[in-house]
């Protein structure tokens, strides 16, 4: 009985500590699959920068902080260039004569967990601003967002990952898909 009893408090020390202490997001997006040759083999020129004020994402209902497993500004660039590469783009790194930029800057990325009476409220929101200058000089500027908000009862460590990747999804899929900076990109 004494071993139960030391068995259920090592077990629930070590459970809180897993509530209360920092927990680790992994950023994980999901792109819309767009594949086709609008690029025609255009080259552009990618910078992805990390230009968040606090690399903090929140923190958990009981205080603890959310921090980001890995280096958001790659992880951002990986699913971009690819992206970009089936819809016909060849991607760079270096300048090159000929080529549109295109530099997107990572504003915001917050995840933020309430408590509720049975619900928990969750919060999740980022904001990535690009800056496209066309091989003929033409600049388009414009930030995209994504944003969700709901009610839960339970979350997982997986999950809040899953809320946060949503959130940075929504944000570059609404860059892919818009047609003005497709036309920066080609022009």
């Amino acid at each position: 009985m004494n071993k139960c009893r030391v068995f259920i408090l090592a077990l629930s020390t070590l459970c809180a500590g897993c509530v209360y202490g920092p927990q680790q997001v992994r950023v994980a997006p999901e792109l819309n699959q767009t594949n086709g040759d609008y690029g025609t083999g255009k080259t552009v020129r990618l910078l992805v920068v990390d230009e968040r004020t606090s690399k903090n994402l929140g923190q958990t209902e009981e205080g603890a902080d959310f921090n980001l497993q890995g280096k958001l500004p790659n992880v951002v660039e990986a699913a971009i260039r690819t992206a970009l590469e089936k819809q016909g783009f060849n991607s760079s790194r270096n300048e090159r004569k000929g080529a549109a930029n295109l530099r997107v800057g990572i504003r915001r990325l917050e995840y933020n967990v309430k408590p509720g009476y049975l619900f928990r409220s969750v919060h999740a929101e980022s904001e990535i601003n690009v800056i496209c200058k066309s091989a003929s000089g033409v600049e388009f500027i414009k930030p995209y967002t994504g944003l969700l908000e709901k009610s839960v009862f339970f979350i997982g460590w997986s999950t809040n990952s899953d809320y946060v990747s949503t959130t940075v999804s929504e944000a570059i899929n609404k860059l892919l898909d818009d047609k003005e900076l497709k036309a920066c990109l080609v022009n």
